[in-house]
């Protein structure tokens, strides 16, 4: 069996049962830690997923012995928030189960971008040249004075990298390149993004841009590797589960 871990906000991994256990034993692994395996749905703290505790209430984080617990599937929850539990259930509430998140860094992230954007910018060009232009037009490389087939072709390029990044992170987790790079978008809980939020985020994506796309030079700097964009809608992108 394959581990994952998470430290210092990273994923680490994966490491055999051997040493998944000398890890633990060294201290590095502690109940808190959030791992994975395959065959689990979402990271979890170490102690709740092998029973040994403390466990981890998923609403209050705080840590409890195995007979001040209730489990409910996957989730653990204290006897002092099962009410606030019931509630949520009730009103179709999912609780995310991580109390961290395995974020991904800057590097990975650009290389998840680059990938985006030479797809996208061969879908650009073939646009471009559909409309009349001609190759080394379309890539750029033949000067034309600005005209208005240009203005519509930078906003035919704005609307569809704003729909394409929005549907595919609503539903998907992440564009064509982060899901290449085994990464995803959540909320600051974990969850996948609604439609609405991941537009939001994708316009907010276009700030990040200005200027010469500083806004995500941020995730080199952060502690929990925000974009401008992540830092302006509350997302975050997380290494996703890996089989």
């Amino acid at each position: 069996m394959q581990w994952f871990y998470a430290k210092d906000g990273q994923q680490v991994g994966p490491v055999s049962d051997t040493e998944f256990e000398h890890l633990r034993h060294e201290g590095t692994i502690q109940p808190t830690t959030l791992v994975w395996r395959e065959g689990m749905g979402e990271w979890q703290p170490h102690g709740n997923v092998t029973g040994t505790g403390p466990f981890v209430c998923v609403l209050c984080k705080q840590s409890f012995p195995h007979d001040a617990v209730l489990r409910f599937s996957d989730v653990v929850v204290c006897a002092q928030c099962k009410p606030l539990y019931l509630q949520q259930l009730r009103e179709g509430f999912h609780v995310a189960l991580p109390t961290t998140l395995p974020f991904a860094g800057f590097w990975i992230r650009g290389l998840a971008a680059f990938i985006d954007a030479a797809l996208f910018y061969s879908v650009s060009t073939a646009i471009t040249m559909a409309s009349g232009a001609t190759f080394l037009q379309a890539l750029g490389f033949s000067q034309t004075d600005w005209t208005t087939r240009d203005s519509v072709l930078l906003a035919v390029d704005m609307i569809l990298g704003t729909i394409y990044d929005m549907v595919l992170v609503a539903k998907y987790g992440g564009t064509v390149g982060k899901l290449i790079c085994r990464l995803r978008v959540v909320t600051a809980e974990g969850q996948r993004l609604s439609y609405r939020r991941a537009l939001g985020r994708s316009l907010a994506g276009w700030v990040s841009l200005l200027p010469c796309g500083l806004g995500f030079v941020f995730a080199a700097f952060d502690k929990e590797k925000h974009a401008l964009h992540d830092l302006i809608c509350n997302t975050r992108v997380i290494w996703k589960k890996t089989s």
